[in-house]
């Protein structure tokens, strides 16, 4: 499961929980890993209006990923950098 912590400020920082994300060959989530292998700093965090853009270092690779707020209660994740059949994965506030 993604965990993202961000901390406000003048410059927003935050950390992401380290999983697997695993998709179809549509596109579409099919699970998470849910075993946490540790957490990653975000780097070059921008806020502009309902989208946060970030990203992560994953294997040596740096990974562009945009968090969009759709309503109230939920978010889209997307991979900007990844392959383009891979769908917005879904959040919900709980």
């Amino acid at each position: 499961m993604y965990t993202l912590r961000l901390q406000g400020g003048e410059q927003i920082s935050g950390t992401l929980n380290d999983c697997s994300l695993n998709f179809d060959e549509k596109g579409e989530l099919v699970a998470p890993d849910t075993v946490s292998s540790g957490t990653s700093p975000l780097r070059n965090v921008k806020l502009q209006k309902n989208i946060l853009s970030f990203e992560v270092e994953e294997e040596g690779d740096s990974v562009k990923m945009e968090l969009k707020v759709v309503a109230k209660d939920r978010a889209e994740l997307r991979v900007i950098n990844g392959p383009p059949e891979i769908k917005p994965v879904p959040f919900q506030k709980t």
